[in-house]
């Protein structure tokens, strides 16, 4: 680049294959010294990233249960399109209120698998329009109501995210007055 020049790269596809395992990257302006500088030690900048192995969930179907080894949470998993989702069954009450669900169906998967999918917290009750932020806690937890569609927008939710569960499911959590802190996630 010339002398006050700038560019930058949104993709840069021939550069690297990733590999999964932890890598390091290092960008250096001006290595040989050509631009006298008061601080010439701040001419380069890194940081380290790890690239996970891919995980093979092809064993996983849509609404199968997983709980990952060593861990009590149970939870369904859902996928739209290419994008997958999990959300966690608060408690046993709550499961056994689903009578399609079956404790024997619950499949033991590596953690791994599980941070496979992406963790929501929304819901939707059968027959009620209401988008619901579930913060679960123990065997129950809070809900928080979204009241608009401007505001599910405005917090960045994922529409595709939302599950649908019924009232039991629902009525499981506290009723809690949100904070912006509580509906961001």
């Amino acid at each position: 680049l010339a002398p006050g020049a700038a560019d930058s790269e949104r993709s840069w596809t021939a550069a690297w294959t990733a590999t999964p395992g932890l890598h390091n990257f290092q960008i250096c302006i001006d290595p040989e010294k050509a631009v006298t500088e008061e601080d010439e030690l701040n001419n380069c900048a890194g940081t380290t990233f790890e690239v996970s192995a891919p995980v093979d969930l092809s064993g996983i179907p849509e609404g199968a249960l997983i709980r990952a080894t060593g861990d009590i949470d149970v939870y369904i998993v859902k996928y739209m399109g290419a994008k997958r989702f999990k959300r966690v069954i608060v408690s046993p009450h709550v499961f056994e209120s689903y009578g399609h669900l079956r404790w024997e169906n619950i499949r033991e998967v590596s953690p791994a698998v599980r941070d496979a999918f992406a963790t929501s917290n929304l819901v939707r009750a059968e027959g009620d329009p209401r988008v619901w932020i579930l913060a679960p806690s123990g065997d129950s937890g809070i809900k928080y109501w979204i009241p608009t569609a401007d505001d599910f927008n405005a917090i960045g939710h994922d529409w595709d995210a939302i599950y649908e569960i019924n009232a039991i499911d629902r009525d499981a959590y506290e009723t809690g007055v949100p904070s912006t802190a509580d509906t961001q996630g």
